[in-house]
Formats: structure tokens, C-alpha cells, sequence
């Protein structure tokens, strides 16, 4: 009879100890090393596959089965993730513009700008004795201008695109030879660029603002900054490079300093001449003395 006993009551336990798991009711240590004493339930019960769902006892959420494999290993610790920030989709930035798609840009809206001016000056005979319509300039460039833009310095300098000026009012910049992004964001760039002595005005840097209206770039602003400010540092590859551009062929000479500048004394293959090109303002030494050679 106390055999029988023992066997009931065997039973009776081991039924109570399994509904408790099966329940999400957590076994304590005690009842785990009894439930492993038992040869029929198996020793990976608390990972098996059939639990349906497992309850954070911290929060009191209930984690189901396919939301266990975004929490993946964190469903039996304490460390539960937050199931609503793991299922979110992860939101990409807009891209941005790369510098040679900026570049692009700017090329072509200051091409367009300059080019509107250019063909309804010829088409309307504009000059500085038969100046500009406005009205009708104004639609043409706002393909390529922002309004303030447009309304605003192309307005004030419009006169100056039909004179003999010795100043033109937009910038020869040289985009191919240095091109620098200063600001970047879906609907806004800023960007650098430098201007060449060209022996009536010392070198520069220009600065470009690129804005988005109604879903399209257009020029917002370009100004130059002085030498004085802001020096133009050029490197050698920069002044091969426009001197290459000019048809030119150089070969530097030598690297060195004229009165406390940096100079670059090269000389024009073709034909022998030697020059020098100050590093900080592009400016021209036309007549390189000895003490300079290498």
C-alpha cells in the first residue's frame, strides 16, 4: 500500500511541476533539479520550441513566438528589448549630394545664369547704352536663380553683363580645379571654389549657396571673399592644372619664399620662359630673380 502511495504521489507532482512551466509560471531551483530527476521530460524544456509565448516579468508583456525571434536571445533573460523599437523600420537619411554631383550642379545653374544673359542680350540687342528688360530676363533666369536671387544682386548687376567692364559680375570660377562642400542636405548646399589673378583682379575664393525651390536646385547666392580674408593657398597640381588648361605645359622649377610668401617658379616648356606664381593670391612674378633659381 505505501508503494502504491509513493507512485501517486510521484505523479501528482510531477503533473502539478509541468502545468506550473507549461503555464509561463516560473519553476524555482528546487522544482528545475526535480523536473531533470525524471528521465521522461526532456533537460531543454525551458527552450523548447513548442512554448508559444514567454512573459517579461519586469514589464508584464507577453512576448509571442515570432516577436521571440526579433528579441532573439534576450526572451529567457531579463534583458528584453522594446519589441516596438525592434520591429520599426529603419528610416534612411535622404541621400546626399556627392561632391562631383554638387559640382555638377553648380557648373550648370551659373552656366545657365550667364547664358540667359548672353542670348536675350543678343536676341534683344542689349547694351550698356540699350539696357535690359527685367521682365523679360526675369522668367528665364529663374530657371536656374532663386527668386531673392533673381530679384535681389542679378536684379542690381543685370546693367553690368553689357558693359566693357574690367569687373564681370558673375565668377570665372575654376569648379575643375578646386571644388569643396562646406554644407550638405537634401534641400541645401554650400560650396567653394577659387578664381584665378587674372591681372586686373588678384585671386579669390567664391562661395556658392544651392537651394531647392519647388523640387528643383537653383542658385541662391555667390559671393567672392578677398585674399586679405581668406588666402587661396594654391598647391602646385592646382597651378599645373590651370596652366594646362591655357594650353600651357609647365615644369616646376623650384618651391620656395619672395618676401615672406610662398612661390612657385616654373617655367613654360614650349617656349623656355620661367615665371613664378605667388602660393596665397595666384598672383604672376613675371621676372624671376637669380636668387630664386635652384
Amino acid at each position: 500500500m505505501k508503494k502504491y502511495f509513493c507512485i501517486l504521489v510521484s505523479i501528482l507532482c510531477l503533473y502539478l511541476v509541468v502545468g506550473a512551466v507549461s503555464n509561463g509560471i516560473e519553476a524555482s531551483p528546487y522544482t528545475k533539479k526535480l523536473i531533470t530527476s525524471f528521465p521522461d521530460v526532456k533537460n531543454d524544456l525551458y527552450a523548447n520550441e513548442d512554448v508559444a509565448a514567454t512573459k517579461d516579468h519586469e514589464s508584464g508583456n507577453v512576448l509571442l513566438k515570432d516577436e521571440m525571434n526579433v528579441a532573439q536571445s534576450a526572451v529567457f533573460s531579463n534583458d528584453f528589448v522594446d519589441l516596438k523599437t525592434a520591429k520599426a523600420p529603419v528610416q534612411e537619411d535622404e541621400k546626399q549630394l556627392t561632391q562631383n554631383e554638387a559640382k555638377a550642379i553648380v557648373n550648370d545653374l551659373l552656366a545657365g545664369v550667364v547664358g540667359t544673359f548672353d542670348r536675350l542680350g543678343k536676341e534683344h540687342q542689349w547694351s550698356y547704352e540699350n539696357p535690359p528688360d527685367f521682365e523679360i530676363l526675369r522668367p528665364e533666369l529663374l530657371k536656374y536663380a532663386s527668386e531673392s536671387f533673381t530679384d535681389g544682386f542679378l536684379k542690381d548687376v543685370k546693367d553690368d553683363f553689357y558693359c566693357s567692364c574690367d569687373m564681370l559680375p558673375y565668377p570665372n570660377a575654376a569648379l575643375d580645379i578646386r571644388f569643396q562642400l562646406h554644407e550638405n542636405s537634401s534641400d541645401r548646399f554650400v560650396a567653394s571654389s577659387i578664381e584665378f589673378d587674372n591681372m586686373i583682379s588678384s585671386g579669390s575664393t567664391i562661395y556658392f549657396t544651392v537651394v531647392k525651390e519647388n523640387g528643383k536646385w537653383v542658385l541662391d547666392q555667390y559671393k567672392w571673399v578677398s585674399i586679405d580674408k581668406e588666402p587661396i593657398s594654391l598647391t602646385w597640381d592646382e597651378i599645373k592644372a590651370h596652366e594646362e588648361k591655357q594650353g600651357e605645359k609647365v615644369e616646376l622649377l623650384n618651391t620656395t619664399t619672395y618676401e615672406g610668401e610662398k612661390i612657385y617658379i616654373f617655367k613654360y616648356v614650349k617656349s623656355g620662359k620661367i615665371m613664378g606664381v605667388f602660393a596665397n593670391n595666384s598672383g604672376y612674378m613675371w621676372d624671376v630673380p637669380p636668387a630664386l633659381m635652384p
